[in-house]
């Protein structure tokens, strides 16, 4: 499985890629990866900032 996702309003990237399959009989392997930029703001809560 490949998933990309652009988000434009905040320059969001979302890049996800899953592999699996089987080994054996009884045995089966899966890889799994994210990658994410984030090119907008976060809000700290806490102090109450960008």
């Amino acid at each position: 499985m490949v998933s990309a996702v652009y988000e434009a309003k905040h320059g969001e990237l979302v890049f996800d890629l899953s592999l699996s399959g089987p080994v054996s009989d009884r045995v089966g392997l899966r890889f799994s990866a994210r990658i994410r930029e984030f090119g907008g703001y976060v809000e700290n809560l806490t102090m109450g900032r960008d």
